[in-house]
């Protein structure tokens, strides 16, 4: 399980991934809700790859650390979440 991820730099542009694998088993994600907060950081995109939802992540204000919220729908109707949080340095 990720509780936080390392800073983000305010002009980067990077991709963080967020692993279900252990959760879903022999099951597929079928739905994946991303949310930010505050607002500030912002979403590029988001795909699901087998176990893992990739999330392209970009901006943010420097010194504030965000909740970054990945709640998943499997193919057998389970949910769950992942919510590390994320800081944003200069």
């Amino acid at each position: 399980m990720i509780n936080a991820f390392p800073d983000k730099r305010v002009a980067t542009i990077k991709d963080y991934d967020f692993d279900f694998t252990s959760f879903i088993g022999t099951e597929t994600i079928v739905d994946a809700t991303v949310t930010i907060s505050p607002t500030g950081l912002t979403k590029v995109s988001q795909a699901i790859n087998a176990g893992v939802v990739k999330v392209i992540l970009k901006d943010g204000i420097v010194g504030e650390t965000y909740a970054v919220t990945v709640v998943i729908t499997t193919s057998g109707g389970r949910v769950e979440e992942l919510s590390p949080t994320l800081k944003v340095i200069a």
